[in-house]
């Protein structure tokens, strides 16, 4: 990205000739430039938020204190923290990476209270002070971005007119008529790929209300069965949020969306329950199996190696069975491929977890990354395109440690999923193809007919996009053919 500071121009920093765009390598020393200029006007603002209306008022004064233009333009604008989102180029602020891989954006200008170029102000004289107040009403969201409380700023500066900023403060921003006892179920996530038959799910619990928040009592499920009820106590101040991690729930056999509510916030009822309930995304068993003793689990780093780790555990006990990295970094952008085999001790449920200590993955633009795991039969077991933040995790189960049994040796197809499952518009169908020659992709309704078909597959890993929308609710099949066999999974429509 590039960027402006004060909208200046500084002689051999810009990225052009003229102008003022400059490459963030040059920010710091263009800013420390400007802090050590005097100006010839102090401003100083305060706002306050009215949580019933969502009216913003600020009051800013302007004092001059030197010579000034005859006019001058008072901008004062309202900016947001902490909204997650992409970033093209993220990995150079790693801190700023969240675990999903998503970026957490700060300061993001979000409504300019004094127009684009700002409130013209005339009287500059020395000695001089202006004083304006400024109002607007926050909408709920913008674009569908949420517009939370406790996220915003105010910021002022004064421009010589369209060009060169003088000065700038950011003000402090009072709550008024904010209710107490008033919390929010933000969101709520779990693996959504499992092998053993439940999960460890987490919450994210926001306050927004007046008073601290010391307990409140959380009830979840999963597509509403085994109901289970979490009281929760600790110190969560006004506006601040705390993830919580919930007690294991079982999944019912067909999966189903994970289900929160916040019943009860600090012993009594919430001032607000409108924002009391979310949902997570659908869990659906694995269909990663595989047999034999012996695998060899394949991890292919980007360039920078030293970055990535990996490990295979039991997913019960957390015995560690295998595990790899930090590798050498590469001189360029590129792939390595790394072998390993792992022994497996037991038919059981077992997890593949892959780390970046900087947050980008493997593949993020520094060498198409991937990791897989195959049997003794060279089948593939599970696969990743390695493009995720800084951790991933991949269950498969073990069914035999006897060779060749359970699985066609002449299969070429392997980790077919279909996600989210039950499907309400999108159904992604994912598996990987060791060879495409004559494969067929066929969705079957509960009679046989044929509702959707593919022959445009590809050798490696596929993503079929499969819109839902003309298919009644109810179970449908998904079968991949190929000259050497056929391998079949079910999926739901939900309407």
């Amino acid at each position: 990205p590039a960027g402006t500071v004060n909208r200046h121009e500084f002689a051999g920093l810009q990225q052009n000739t003229t102008g003022t765009a400059m490459s963030r390598g040059n920010w710091d020393q263009a800013a420390t430039q400007i802090l050590g200029e005097a100006s010839y006007v102090n401003v100083a603002l305060e706002g306050s938020i009215d949580y019933d209306t969502r009216i913003l008022t600020v009051d800013v004064e302007a004092h001059f204190t030197g010579v000034a233009p005859a006019s001058v333009n008072l901008n004062v604008a309202l900016l947001q923290n902490n909204v997650e989102g992409p970033q093209t180029g993220a990995s150079g602020n790693p801190s700023a990476v969240l675990p999903n891989g998503n970026y957490n954006h700060m300061h993001m200008l979000r409504h300019l209270l004094t127009g684009q170029w700002g409130e013209v102000v005339t009287a500059t004289g020395q000695g001089t002070t202006y004083s304006n107040q400024f109002t607007y009403t926050i909408p709920a969201d913008l674009n569908g971005v949420d517009l939370s409380m406790g996220n915003f700023e105010i910021v002022a500066f004064i421009a010589e007119g369209q060009q060169e900023i003088v000065t700038g403060a950011k003000g402090p921003i009072t709550y008024v008529n904010v209710p107490n006892n008033n919390a929010t179920a933000k969101s709520a996530s779990s693996a959504t790929v499992i092998c053993n038959p439940s999960v460890e799910p987490s919450m994210v619990l926001k306050n927004n209300g007046g008073n601290d928040i010391t307990s409140a009592t959380i009830v979840y499920d999963v597509a509403g069965q085994n109901s289970t009820t979490y009281n929760w106590t600790g110190t969560l101040a006004s506006w601040a949020e705390i993830e919580i991690d919930l007690p294991a729930i079982a999944v019912p056999s067909t999966g189903g969306v994970l289900n929160v509510e916040v019943t009860a916030v600090n012993g009594g009822t919430d001032s607000d329950n409108t924002d009391n309930t979310t949902t997570g995304a659908a869990i659906s068993f694995t269909n990663d199996q595989g047999v034999g003793e012996d695998l060899i689990f394949e991890f292919a780093q980007d360039r920078y190696g030293s970055e990535s780790t990996w490990e295979i555990l039991d997913e019960v006990s957390g015995a560690v069975l295998a595990s790899g990295g930090p590798y050498s970094d590469l001189s360029a952008n590129g792939t390595l491929l790394h072998a390993t085999p792992v022994t497996i001790p037991a038919t059981a449920c077992y997890v593949v977890k892959a780390y970046d200590s900087y947050g980008d993955g493997i593949n993020s633009g520094y060498g198409a990354g991937f990791y897989r795991l195959k049997n003794n039969l060279n089948n593939t077991i599970l696969i990743s395109t390695g493009a995720f933040g800084s951790e991933e995790s991949k269950p498969f189960e073990i069914t035999s440690l006897e060779t060749g049994l359970g699985i066609d040796e002449s299969n070429t197809v392997s980790s077919m999923t279909v996600f989210p499952n039950p499907v309400t518009n999108i159904a992604n169908i994912q598996f990987y193809l060791e060879d495409a020659n004559n494969a067929t992709l066929t969705v079957y309704n509960m009679l046989g007919e044929v509702v959707y078909t593919n022959t445009s597959l590809e050798v490696g890993q596929n993503m079929i996009a499969f819109d839902v929308a003309e298919l009644g609710a109810g179970m449908y099949f998904t079968t991949v053919k190929t000259a050497n066999g056929n391998t079949s999974t079910k999926f739901t429509v939900a309407k």
